[in-house]
């Protein structure tokens, strides 16, 4: 409890404008002033850090010597008390009447879960609002709150008349995805782009609420079409609020994939019929493993010899199309052979194999490489996205394709329905692991820092292709990985990368990566 109260009370401390004064009141069985009231942010510190935990809490002598300091105050000004504790509260009738008599309002912030409804009726009769704060998180969204409803009650103050209180200014203007911006009170256009701060923020500010993990959180936002906002194609990965009111967490470490491909593969219902008109219900296309196994003692000598040599034709043709790709050998002699993948996919029934895509994505060799196409459209989607939503107040960024959008990959070339020296060259330079067999999906995660003084962009960033390795439209393929004799798997290609990059040029400066 006692490091969600001292961080609770750091960020007010911090988000304190020039003119404000605070002082610290620690309480036990009584009162003990830790700190008069002061300006200077280092002694309030101070004070916070020297507090220890104890019990047999007197939150009624905590509010009474909280009024009687405030009783000592200039006039004039706005006050309040921060009430920060664990919820055991005793009987406060008789300091919350004064407190209303007086015109300060009580703020509580619960920082564990103890009793919230004394807390609450103490917040709601003195006009102030209870905050439940159960991490450190919480902390700062009911911080970031209480500033957004107490902000116009401190100060109103204008300096350069753009229409923005300076305190919005100073403290930061939060954005709904999440980040904040901050500008000069001095300077009615801090960036000198002919647009002022006031209208650059979107004008004045909203409350709004959004739902977390089940949760409700109220806070004042901006809506900005300048700062922060960030194509739908993408979500932020480091826990930040996107526009869809979600989080993803992760960072670097978050894996990419589509919604459609998760139904497709994994979640949408259909109808098979195979072997003797036996009918089933596939669930995704990785549903199909083993779905039959109870027939695969009915399939006879013929049969199995027919997969063999299939299977041997195939893995011929792809050592020929590949000039012995051993990764494409690979890949099939683990499909055909029931092997699937090296790691616990999507659904942990299901495997997952990773390929180093560099010789199809980092080469010259354009002409009908649709995974090299795809992926110098895709990386210029993801620096127009990156500069967006960087700033001189805002360098930092963590993304990573929506799973709500799909990047394309490369394509599928059917080799059978086009017999000329287009599909060939096609076929040759998209390879048998992408491409030539399926369709792939593309993913991009990233961490990107912006020098606004330079105007330079350092980004490393992870690229995927992102496949089902199945042959769903192979008859003979699809019946094997239905007795179980063969086993379909997630298929990821996968390139890290570091490049650098001059805001407004499209040339992708490489840095090797060790």
């Amino acid at each position: 409890m006692l490091p969600l109260a001292k961080q609770a009370l750091d960020a007010f401390i911090d988000a304190m404008l020039p003119g404000d004064r605070a002082g610290l009141i620690k309480f036990n069985r009584e009162a003990v002033v830790v700190q008069e009231l002061t300006g200077d942010r280092e002694l309030l510190k101070a004070g916070v850090k020297s507090l220890s935990l104890k019990y047999d809490n007197s939150v009624a002598a905590g509010i009474r010597a909280g009024l009687d300091m405030l009783d000592g105050a200039e006039q004039g000004k706005e006050k309040m008390l921060v009430l920060v504790c664990d919820g055991d509260v005793d009987d406060c009738m008789a300091p919350m009447q004064e407190a209303v008599e007086k015109g300060v309002k009580i703020y509580c912030i619960n920082v564990l879960d103890g009793d919230a409804r004394k807390l609450e009726e103490i917040a709601e009769a003195t006009g102030g609002l209870y905050y439940y704060a159960a991490t450190a998180g919480d902390v700062e969204n009911a911080v970031s709150e209480l500033q957004g409803d107490t902000i116009e009650s401190v100060d109103m103050t204008d300096s350069d008349g753009d229409g923005l209180y300076d305190v919005y200014e100073i403290r930061g203007m939060r954005l709904p995805n999440g980040q904040t911006v901050y500008t000069d009170p001095q300077k009615s256009d801090t960036d000198g782009d002919g647009i002022s701060d006031y209208d650059a923020m979107g004008g004045d500010p909203v409350i709004e609420s959004y739902m977390i993990d089940e949760n409700v959180y109220s806070c004042t936002l901006f809506h900005s079409e300048v700062y922060g906002k960030l194509s739908e194609q993408f979500v932020y990965v480091d826990g930040t609020l996107n526009r869809d009111g979600k989080q993803y967490f992760g960072k670097m470490d978050y894996l990419p994939y589509s919604n459609r491909f998760i139904k497709q593969k994994y979640k949408e219902e259909e109808e098979v019929n195979m072997f003797d008109g036996i009918v089933r219900m596939r669930i995704g296309n990785a549903g199909i493993h083993g779905l039959y196994s109870d027939q695969l003692n009915q399939i006879g000598i013929d049969k199995r010899s027919e997969y063999y040599f299939l299977n041997t034709l195939i893995i011929m043709g792809i050592t020929m199309i590949t000039f012995f790709d051993l990764a494409a050998l690979d890949c099939f002699l683990a499909y055909s052979m029931g092997m699937g993948g090296d790691a616990e996919a999507w659904d942990t029934e299901y495997t997952r194999r990773y390929i180093n895509i560099k010789p199809w994505v980092m080469n010259e060799w354009s002409y009908n490489n649709s995974a090299k196409e795809y992926y110098d459209i895709n990386m210029c989607k993801t620096m127009k996205a990156v500069e967006s939503v960087t700033n001189r107040y805002n360098t930092e960024v963590y993304m990573s394709v929506s799973p709500d959008k799909k990047m394309d990959g490369c394509l599928y070339v059917d080799v059978n329905d086009k017999l000329d020296v287009s599909a060939a060259v096609t076929a040759f330079l998209n390879s048998s692991i992408f491409g030539t067999f399926n369709d792939a999906d593309a993913g991009i995660t990233l961490h990107c820092v912006y020098n606004p003084e330079t105007d330079e962009y350092d980004m490393d960033f992870k690229y995927y292709l992102i496949d089902y390795y199945d042959f769903s439209f192979f008859e003979e393929l699809y019946e094997q990985d239905a007795v179980g004799l063969a086993q379909s798997y997630e298929l990821y290609g996968y390139l890290s990368w570091s490049c650098k990059w001059k805001k407004g040029e499209k040339h992708l400066q490489y840095i090797e990566k060790s």
